[in-house]
């Protein structure tokens, strides 16, 4: 139990101590050209099936407007228990970090 304790505390003395810099600000439109649509199969073996970006668009999974986007779950299909499975969007960034605090501000 000890031990335990030690590595939580040795682990938020860590990030504590970090500090960061805002270094990327993405807003409505960004996302389109910040992100990449990874329009690949399941990697878990699930019932998925993740969309590129004119399939979300077209199937209202995903919205830009100048100051929001959104990323929305597909409600309205009804699924063939043994087919393919739901239409999802799996976001990738463009921009690649070694450490990082990612922030988001949902309304």
């Amino acid at each position: 139990m000890l031990i335990s304790a030690i590595a939580i505390v040795t682990l938020v003395r860590l990030v504590v101590g970090a500090t960061y810099q805002w270094t990327n600000n993405i807003v409505g439109l960004g996302f389109l050209s910040a992100f990449l649509f990874q329009a690949i199969s399941d990697q878990t073996h699930g019932q998925v099936n993740y969309a590129n970006v004119q399939t979300a668009a077209s199937q209202n999974l995903t919205f830009a407007s100048t100051n929001s986007f959104i990323v929305q779950a597909d409600s309205k299909t009804v699924l063939n228990p043994n087919g393919p499975g739901r239409n999802s969007v799996r976001l990738q960034s463009n921009k690649r970090f070694t450490t990082a605090v990612t922030m988001f501000v949902l309304c």
